[in-house]
């Protein structure tokens, strides 16, 4: 019996480029980490014009925009499942909203966009916009919040995220050409 568990494992080979995708997504998980670090050690304790920045949609956004839309919308889902599983700000809606823009901003630079990175900053301000105007919505529902509150403090919060996008994009570029071919299953 032990040999037949011996002689599977031994089947089992994992890929140069196998290795190199490992790689990348090891890669992508430890920037987001340092993202979310970043957000809610340093940046949540400077509140620009009461505004608090936001940039996991940034970051996702980012993502979908390089890897495409199945590579970046799953791994949308998984970091969503992870900022909603970690107390983040409204993670159930993060989950919908993130993962559906990410997979449609994968689509579209896809078909109808080239990757550079204007076309970038616009979609995850896009992004980014679409995803803290549905938690406004969602806390001016349950009487958490004023619609005074969406101009004052939410287009703010948006708009001082943009400056995270260039940095996102390059360094995800130059992940992205660590990683080989995705598995052949």
């Amino acid at each position: 019996m032990e040999n037949q568990w011996y002689s599977q494992l031994r089947k089992l080979h994992i890929t140069r480029s196998q290795w190199r995708t490992f790689f990348k997504w090891a890669l992508y998980t430890a920037a987001f980490v340092a993202t979310v670090v970043l957000q809610s050690v340093i940046l949540s304790r400077m509140p620009v014009f009461g505004a608090k920045v936001n940039l996991v949609p940034y970051f996702v956004g980012c993502v979908c925009i390089i890897e495409g839309a199945d590579s970046g919308s799953m791994f949308a889902l998984l970091i969503s499942l992870v900022w909603a599983l970690s107390g983040g700000d409204m993670g159930y809606v993060s989950v919908l909203v993130l993962t559906c823009g990410g997979m449609g901003l994968g689509l579209l630079m896809r078909k109808l966009l080239r990757q550079q990175l204007v076309t970038c900053v616009v979609c995850c301000f896009v992004l980014s916009l679409c995803h803290e105007s549905a938690i406004f919505l969602l806390r001016l529902f349950l009487d958490t919040a004023t619609a005074a509150q969406y101009f004052r403090i939410l287009i703010p919060g948006v708009l001082l995220g943009i400056p995270s996008c260039p940095v996102f994009f390059y360094l995800f570029r130059a992940i992205h050409r660590v990683g080989g071919n995705t598995w052949n299953a």
